[in-house]
């Protein structure tokens, strides 16, 4: 069947479809003129994976589930048993809710017993403005879960204390796209893009990574540039670099991130191990501030 009707019966837009077969969830047929012809079994998937998707599965856990049914049972399970918990949260706040309006507790209790429904909300709320916002921006996407086990509420509160006292070097220029972009309306958008950008990471072709190789070298030799390592942006990003570590942001920072929120730490360590493959490649590292150098 033609693409427009796979549309019709999944609800999927073409550049869904097309994305999720480019990454390798549907194998579509070709016919001899070369257009797409979908069968009933491609149906079936895309189906799946729409109603995953809604449910809030990442892409990663979904193509699992597809290529095996008792990760797809053991996923179903764990979402169930997240929507149970979320079904109980909600009821526990009407009933607070009742019972303020009938004068059986206090706007205190109250504030004391309901929980923010995800940690990017109640990061957002806690830490308003311009500040918050900045950081919140990369990391929102990584945050959409409730605080659950001990050492995630640990790390939030750390956090917390992280921006209560440290100094961030940031450009109050950027306040008012940032508080724009933010806005409810584009999170999903932004949650969506890292997922697809986690994807990648993890998918990593060998034309990517030489892409990739090439423009940290590209960085690398700018970095020598005298007219660059003496200019305006060469110094701005040092000034950067260093502020950025002196108010915590490597030690304090990004290990809590990392504790706060599974999928971040998957996507740093991903990142991390690629960065190490393309160093060892072209024979750079990282010195104390963050520059590369070579190492012969």
């Amino acid at each position: 069947m033609q693409i427009k009707e796979v549309q019709k019966r999944t609800g999927l837009t073409e550049k869904a479809i097309k994305y999720y077969e480019k990454e390798g969830l549907i194998k579509v047929q070709r016919l001899d003129n070369h257009y797409r012809d979908y069968t009933e079994e491609d149906v079936t998937v895309l189906q799946k994976i729409s109603v995953y998707r809604k449910c809030g599965i990442d892409l990663a856990h979904i193509k699992k589930m597809l290529e095996n049914e008792q990760e797809e049972n053991k996923v179903l399970k764990e979402v169930m048993h997240q929507k149970e918990e979320q079904l109980t949260k909600d009821k526990r706040v009407l009933q607070l809710l009742e019972g303020y309006l009938k004068d059986e507790n206090t706007m205190e209790e109250l504030n004391s017993l309901i929980e923010y429904e995800t940690i990017a909300q109640g990061l957002q709320d806690l830490l308003p403005g311009f500040i918050g916002n900045i950081f919140l921006y990369h990391f929102l996407p990584y945050l959409q879960m409730p605080l659950s086990t001990d050492e995630q509420k640990d790390a939030y509160q750390n956090l917390l204390t992280y921006f209560e006292n440290a100094k961030l070097p940031v450009s109050l220029k950027l306040s008012r796209f940032l508080q724009k972009i933010l806005s409810p309306h584009n999170a999903k958008s932004i949650s969506e893009a890292a997922d697809k950008q986690l994807q990648s990471l993890m998918q990593l072709s060998e034309t990517d990574y030489e892409k990739a190789k090439k423009q940290v070298w590209n960085g690398y030799k700018l970095q020598q540039n005298p007219l660059y390592k003496y200019g305006p942006s060469g110094i701005m990003k040092r000034r950067m670099m260093k502020s950025l570590k002196q108010c915590g942001y490597y030690d304090i920072f990004l290990p809590n991130m990392e504790k706060l929120s599974p999928s971040y730490k998957q996507y740093r360590d991903q990142l991390m191990q690629i960065n190490q493959r393309i160093c060892d490649d072209l024979h750079l590292a990282y010195d104390d501030d963050f520059h590369l150098i070579q190492t012969k």
